[in-house]
């Protein structure tokens, strides 16, 4: 497993905002005080740059005090620990950002 932490910093890619994005957003906004929000992927997630530029954009244009984590998940022993769902998968202080998350656990 491999952790970092984001760059809040980077200028975010163009780009349409989806619907999962959008409720990442909202959730984000949701919360007022330092918050934790986790970005989980897999290597080589195609969407995980995009959410990783994303969560930094939104904790950018709304001042956030945010610790933001990227996780990578390698192993499907790392995946099971986590109780990953899938990549990628956006926590804010541990609870998953999408509302019908799925509950099986795995590395795609």
């Amino acid at each position: 497993m491999y952790s970092a932490r984001a760059n809040v910093g980077a200028a975010p890619s163009s780009g349409r905002v989806d619907a999962k994005h959008q409720r990442a957003a909202r959730t984000v906004l949701a919360f007022a005080a330092v918050m934790k929000i986790q970005i989980l992927m897999s290597p080589g997630c195609g969407h995980g740059l995009r959410t990783s530029e994303l969560v930094a954009d939104v904790v950018r244009t709304h001042s956030l005090q945010a610790e933001v984590e990227t996780i990578l998940v390698g192993t499907f022993e790392d995946a099971t620990r986590l109780a990953f769902p899938g990549s990628p998968t956006v926590r804010v202080d541990g609870i998953d950002i999408e509302p019908q998350a799925p509950t099986k656990v795995g590395l795609g």
